[in-house]
């Protein structure tokens, strides 16, 4: 039996809670991924399912492998997509994520940078490694998954197809 590497355990972890993402849309109509519960600072399925895949796109392609894809925070914030598609982002980031930790220099996992502003999001940026990246979007996505999954039933209740 062949033992995992760290990248790989990494990229499944990452690609299960992207998987993740598009399987919490299945079945919804465009009406309910865009419908926003009515409570303060609240979100839409589209709105987080949009920042979870571009954060993750950002933090794993830019900070650990290396590769300048740059991120748009507020469009993330202000994206109005249907189900489709949003599912379709979901399907292609997986394998686009997989590629390129299959080609990144494990010893990225232990560079340290300090991530553009833009790709950091809000507050501070700081100096963190390729590995710290991984694992924060590991915990970012399954945050994110966890609040789709309560949205969504939110919106099945409330946005009748």
């Amino acid at each position: 039996m062949r033992e995992e590497t760290e990248v790989q355990i990494f990229d499944e972890c990452l690609r299960g809670r992207i998987s993740g993402i598009g399987e919490v849309l299945e079945g919804l109509t465009d009406e309910q991924v865009n419908w926003v519960p009515p409570m303060a600072d609240a979100n839409s399925l589209c709105v987080i399912a949009t920042h979870a895949l571009e954060c993750a796109r950002s933090y794993v392609l830019d900070i650990a492998c290396g590769l300048d894809v740059g991120r748009d925070r507020p469009a993330e914030f202000a994206a109005k997509k249907g189900a489709e598609e949003l599912r379709t982002l979901a399907r292609e980031l997986g394998p686009e994520i997989g590629r390129a930790l299959a080609e990144m220099d494990p010893t990225r996992l232990d560079f340290r940078s300090v991530p553009k502003q833009e790709v950091w999001g809000t507050g501070e940026t700081r100096e963190i490694s390729g590995r710290w990246a991984l694992a924060h979007m590991v915990e970012h996505l399954s945050v994110h998954l966890g609040q789709m999954h309560i949205t969504r039933d939110l919106a099945r209740l409330e946005v009748q197809p």
